[in-house]
């Protein structure tokens, strides 16, 4: 499984343990089924767009209909109000074309008190992390360098999911998809959507670089993990190289 599943579900577990819990943008559901197989009371919901394969795959799982749900219309999520004591999403938010839309659903369902923990890149991250070419999403669509850059980086033998395309081929099929399905943003918008929905944000990014150190048993001590200098280091590092790490909470109401 991948480090990031095992992050979320470790937060998950730290985070609602007893709790209900929502995977927004859950894929196929891999967060969902591991997450409930660990006995978390844990649901999805995904957009099912058309650049994933995400509605077989959860249909093939027996998950669609049953703990994975489809966004409604508007992008709606099929919950009552204040339902949820966790959200998580994992590398979704870039997809997201509404981002205020989106963050006010979010909102919407989690309980007060309750939080929403994000892991997704800005626009300042270095490596796009869908094609694996670094820079790829800096080049605006009507850019004459972007076509030749993404190429020869992949003849010098970058990027994923390959196929055995020419690099032609690839190179052409992940600017199309790249155009379609990704949003990239600069943190000031990011961090203002979750200001409007009254969400107080604590930024992980140093707790998931910690943890990702762990699983390759390099253990940083205490003193250095708490300094201010490497804190800032390991999140400018982990902002440029992955993305932010966020974990919000909602606001309780005034009585």
């Amino acid at each position: 499984m991948h480090v990031n599943y095992e992050f979320v579900l470790d937060k998950c577990r730290e985070n609602a343990p007893a709790g209900k819990i929502l995977d927004y943008g859950c894929g196929g559901g891999v967060v969902v089924l591991e997450g409930r197989s660990r006995g978390l009371d844990i649901v999805g919901v995904e957009a099912f767009y058309g650049g994933s394969k995400a509605r077989e795959i959860a249909e093939s799982r027996g998950l669609l209909d049953v703990c994975v749900f489809p966004l409604g219309k508007e992008f709606q999520i099929p919950f009552d109000d204040n339902v949820f004591d966790l959200v998580v999403s994992n590398q979704v938010i870039e997809h997201v074309e509404n981002l205020p839309l989106t963050f006010a659903e979010i909102n919407r369902v989690i309980k007060p008190g309750g939080r929403f923990l994000v892991l997704f890149p800005d626009s300042s991250v270095i490596r796009e992390g869908h094609c694996g070419i670094p820079f790829a999403h800096w080049f605006g669509k009507q850019s004459k360098w972007r076509y030749p850059y993404i190429r020869a980086m992949r003849q010098l033998g970058f990027g994923y999911h390959k196929e055995n395309k020419s690099c032609r081929q690839w190179t052409l099929d992940f600017m199309d998809w790249l155009d379609k399905y990704t949003y990239y943003r600069p943190s000031e918008e990011i961090f203002s959507c979750f200001k409007t929905n009254g969400l107080t944000i604590v930024e992980l990014e140093h707790d998931y670089m910690n943890y990702r150190l762990r699983k390759k048993r390099i253990y940083v001590p205490f003193r250095v993990k708490e300094n201010k200098v490497w804190r800032g280091f390991v999140k400018r590092i982990c902002r440029k190289f992955g993305g932010m790490v966020i974990l919000a909470t909602k606001q309780r109401p005034e009585v």
